[in-house]
């Protein structure tokens, strides 16, 4: 009977030794490259063959997602918006690597219906940004701007040095509490000064002008600020690109898009 180790190390160490021959330095010895062939050695750590860097970026990405509670459709395009073209079943093998909030679905059932559009108009208008070659960062959900602010903004991101806040209104609001929504951004904007947009998806019946008078009420001491940017679900949802195309409105009505407000 033939001893298959050595049968398989003899050849080893022929291929070796014309490795050698033809001036080309062997990385491994006969029995390295047999342990490595048999398993005996452990291999560098990856993940679907990628290198280790590439797949803490990847994981990275997907943890985002899960803790922000997106589901697995959203945590794909927002890895794609962040240049991680990853397939369905890829992503459910991240997921399942990560740590998940309690009561994580990953179909998205456990979102809200603001919480869902929230998420859609987020990346939306982060894939327009994609398109021109502009990744997102510093990206937030429902936090604070900061220390006794006063409001939660529901999405924020930053482009390069311009920071946008977003607000998704589904619902119909009174005129007062129009009013403190803008009024808590120029506060914060009067306390840092440093610039910002407020991109406002509105989805409602109410004429959009009432809303955008309430914005030129509260900036009456800031008659150069052009803070707020406003346009309907619809429009965003049929839009091919909301940063180019002109869907958006400043408090005074001029059409505009973000890639030139």
């Amino acid at each position: 009977m033939v001893d298959c180790h050595a049968h398989n190390v003899a050849h080893m160490q022929k291929d070796e030794q014309q490795h050698t021959q033809g001036n080309i330095p062997s990385p491994f010895t006969a029995e390295d490259r047999f342990k490595r062939a048999s398993g005996q050695t452990k291999q560098n750590p990856s993940f679907h063959g990628l290198p280790i860097e590439r797949l803490r970026r990847r994981k990275q990405l997907v943890q985002n997602g899960v803790t922000w509670r997106m589901s697995i459709d959203q945590i794909k395009r927002y890895c794609s918006i962040m240049g991680e073209k990853l397939a369905n079943r890829t992503v459910y093998d991240y997921v399942n690597r990560t740590k998940q909030p309690k009561r994580y679905d990953k179909t998205g059932r456990d979102q809200t219906h603001h919480d869902y559009m929230t998420f859609e108009c987020f990346l939306k208008i982060c894939d327009g940004f994609k398109k021109l070659g502009a990744e997102p960062a510093a990206i937030r959900f429902n936090q604070s701007p900061g220390e006794k602010a006063g409001f939660r903004f529901d999405f924020k991101f930053r482009i390069g040095k311009y920071l946008f806040y977003g607000e998704v209104q589904l619902s119909d609001l009174a005129g007062t509490n129009w009013r403190r929504k803008h009024k808590g951004y120029v506060r914060w904007y009067e306390r840092n000064t440093f610039p910002f947009r407020v991109l406002m998806v509105i989805d409602q019946k109410r004429d959009m002008s009432t809303v955008r008078a309430h914005a030129r009420e509260v900036l009456q001491d800031h008659p150069n600020l052009n803070l707020y940017l406003y346009t309907t679900l619809n429009d965003l949802q049929a839009s091919d690109n909301p940063v180019l195309e002109p869907i958006w409105r400043d408090a005074k009505g001029i059409k505009t898009a973000l890639a030139s407000s």
